[in-house]
């Protein structure tokens, strides 16, 4: 016997295990507690892009053969990866799903209108890509005035590290994220131009982060190049990107440049009504945020501090 005490119900429903005995007082508290070090699990190894066993029974506070019984299910159920090589976890294709799949429909309504503009300036292919598990796919591709061989198609993956598309997605996502699109280096090369090494890859990166913008020069096919730029969600991270692409000589006399920033105010517009900060918005935010800045604005009114200056105020005309 298991010291559980049951009763039975009527009409052959079965036992019941009575209120009050250690089945109903601790099954349920059993149950949201593994719940509760499963989805810290997730959020640790989100914050760090991997972590080992040991570092993560020792950051949860428990046992190495819990946190292993805790990890076998999530990995079992594909909301974790296990890396042999380094002994650590990090997220599986089933968590970066969910992460992605709230925002799809919206992401397309708005991208829709974007994508026909910039295909009616430019006469190019115009793609929009998303996540998708552990890759990046097609999610629309409206074809140009030319033709463009091969012609991407819906659903069909892009490499990560090499297209425009890729590259810009990248920059904008977490450490867990990049290197879960990226997979093991050195990366595949496609051109003589592709970037296979994960120093390039970053200062690359950084460029396309800085400037808001990424371009494909022959990196994944030869006589094509792409200029894309990224959407983000409400948490600043990328949720897709769009791209113009064509073949390299017409799409020099574009002028990358330009068709680069022309991108990234489209996409930025598409971000705020998804939810994320317009980047001037937050840059004044953090200029608000450093003592001394000239971007601080002393309070006035009741309360403010002793010293402080009014703003000044122009008069309305009469």
């Amino acid at each position: 016997m298991n010291g559980t005490i049951y009763c039975r119900k009527a009409e052959g429903q079965g036992e019941q295990p009575v209120p009050g005995s250690r089945q109903t007082d601790r099954a349920p508290h059993a149950q949201l507690g593994s719940l509760d070090r499963g989805l810290l699990v997730l959020e640790m190894i989100s914050a760090r892009a991997e972590m080992s066993l040991s570092a993560l029974a020792v950051e949860a506070g428990t046992s190495r053969t819990t946190m292993f019984r805790i990890l076998d299910t999530l990995r079992a159920r594909g909301w974790l990866d296990h890396a042999a090589e380094s002994h650590t976890y990090r997220l599986g294709a089933k968590a970066l799903a969910v992460a992605a799949r709230a925002p799809e429909a919206e992401l397309a309504k708005l991208a829709e209108p974007v994508m026909v503009a910039l295909r009616r300036e430019t006469s190019e292919t115009v793609n929009l890509v998303r996540i998708h598990g552990i890759q990046l796919v097609y999610a629309a591709v409206l074809e140009g005035g030319y033709v463009l061989r091969p012609l991407p198609t819906v659903g069909q993956p892009t490499a990560a590290h090499s297209s425009a598309l890729g590259k810009v997605f990248l920059a904008h996502s977490p450490v867990g994220r990049r290197q879960a699109l990226l997979g093991r280096a050195p990366y595949e090369r496609f051109t003589d131009r592709t970037i296979t090494s994960p120093p390039a890859l970053d200062r690359e990166l950084a460029i396309a982060k800085e400037r808001g913008f990424a371009v494909d020069k022959e990196e994944t096919e030869l006589g094509l190049t792409c200029v894309a730029a990224a959407i983000v969600g409400a948490d600043g991270n990328a949720v897709g990107a769009i791209s113009v692409s064509g073949l390299s000589d017409r799409m020099r006399r574009l002028d990358l440049e330009r068709l680069g920033r022309r991108l990234r105010i489209q996409c930025e517009q598409i971000s705020a009504d998804l939810g994320a900060a317009r980047p001037d918005q937050a840059f004044l935010a953090r200029r608000r945020a450093q003592p001394g800045s000239k971007a601080m604005v002393a309070p006035t009114g009741p309360g403010s501090s002793p010293g402080s200056r009014p703003q000044k105020r122009e008069k309305r005309p009469s």
